[in-house]
């Protein structure tokens, strides 16, 4: 017997995403092609109390369908530990800098075709690592990798030649420190 209940989704909103892939009105216009074919719970703000994976616990504890994260790399990545082996989805609106994550799974950069593609309930499972408890979709890096990678994260918003310049420093102290 076919389930004639519309999909239940929880909006997960980072509004200190980097924006780069989006217009001011296009977390307006997703929500709003989400709603035409979903039921949206609420929408919770990460501005202040919890975090993403906390939402995404409660996705689940409360049986929703899917949990859809609008923010970057970083509110993304907090989440597919909590939904990995679950029955709740996770659905990606890059509002984010980079979104390396949602580049690699072939998710539209444009928020509201994002929003399209969830809103028609194209699922497909996509292959995660573990390290140390640590669920991640992209890479892993340890030593000079990890460093270097740190020392442009460390950069701050909208400075990427300051982080950039730090990547240089960092890698080059450890090259140094390598051939002693």
């Amino acid at each position: 017997m076919p389930n004639d209940r519309p999909m239940r989704a929880l909006p997960v909103v980072d509004p200190n995403a980097g924006m780069r892939h989006a217009s001011e009105d296009d977390l307006e216009r997703a929500r709003a092609l989400l709603a035409a074919s979903m039921r949206l719970e609420s929408v919770e703000c990460l501005e202040s109390g919890p975090r993403a994976e906390e939402f995404a616990r409660r996705a689940i504890d409360e049986r929703y369908d899917a949990v859809v994260v609008a923010g970057g790399d970083g509110t993304v990545q907090a989440v597919p530990r909590e939904v990995l082996g679950k029955d709740t989805a996770l659905g990606i609106l890059p509002f984010g800098r980079f979104m390396n994550i949602a580049k690699g799974l072939g998710i539209p950069m444009d928020a509201v075709e994002a929003a399209r593609v969830i809103a028609a309930g194209h699922v497909r499972r996509a292959d995660v690592g573990e390290v140390n408890g640590h669920v991640f979709f992209e890479t892993a890096g340890i030593g000079l990798d990890a460093q270097v990678c740190g020392a442009a994260a460390g950069g701050g918003h909208g400075s990427a030649s300051r982080g950039g310049r730090r990547t240089a420093r960092t890698a080059s102290a450890s090259a140094a420190r390598a051939t002693r």
